[in-house]
């Protein structure tokens, strides 16, 4: 989300400058624009993201730790591809209600700040209460962590519990390996369920907003 965010600060300053109203002569269609920011927004995010996940990678190689293998790293890419194209999707929406780059800086900022707790990324998500981490397994910021997760800590997740079930399922919990909402368990089915509803929906609301935001 905060790789989202940070590539629309271009669409603010078009804004802000009132470049938008070149845009209203031209033949381009709007839904075009609105596209073509979300498409360099979902670059910028999962360049960034695809950055981490290597640099990781490598730090974990060089220290003699379990990295992943190619299946999982090709697994986590897909799921992060799925998370920046959900999370550029609702960026986009929320942008276009502001006007300013100063209001763009200060949401800019904590957003950065907030994500991380809602993904469970700053707090170890077992040490919350039990309430909290119900509220949290609801929200994407927690899908899309719990799937990059998965793959990310597959190897390592065996090579700690020695294979053993119990052992798993504790630490799963406590990470947020997995995670529930009341009876129902967020399964990764359900998790890229959640993301991809999130991408078409806010897709739309999106262009539906820049159209009338350019004008």
């Amino acid at each position: 989300m905060t790789g989202a965010v940070s590539g629309l600060a271009t669409f603010v300053e078009d804004r802000a400058s009132g470049r938008f109203k070149d845009f209203v002569v031209t033949p381009v269609r709007r839904t075009s624009l609105m596209l073509g920011y979300l498409a360099s927004t979902f670059a910028i995010a999962f360049a960034l993201t695809l950055i981490v996940l290597v640099a990781g990678q490598l730090f974990m190689l060089t220290q003699g730790e379990t990295t992943m293998n190619v299946a999982e790293f090709a697994t986590a890419i897909g799921y992060a591809a799925l998370s920046c194209l959900a999370f550029s999707a609702l960026a986009s929406f929320v942008v276009t209600f502001i006007r300013s780059n100063g209001a763009y800086s200060a949401f800019a900022t904590i957003i950065g700040t907030a994500v991380g707790f809602l993904a469970g990324a700053y707090i170890t998500p077992g040490i919350m209460p039990e309430g909290v981490q119900r509220v949290l397994a609801a929200l994407p910021f927690m899908h899309a962590a719990q799937l990059i997760r998965e793959p990310y800590t597959a190897g390592a997740l065996e090579a700690v519990t020695g294979g053993q079930p119990q052992a798993i399922e504790a630490l799963s919990e406590m990470y947020g390996l997995t995670s529930s909402v009341g009876d129902l368990t967020i399964t990764s089915g359900i998790a890229i369920g959640s993301l991809a509803i999130l991408a078409i929906v806010f897709t739309i609301l999106g262009g539906w907003r820049l159209t009338r935001t350019i004008r």
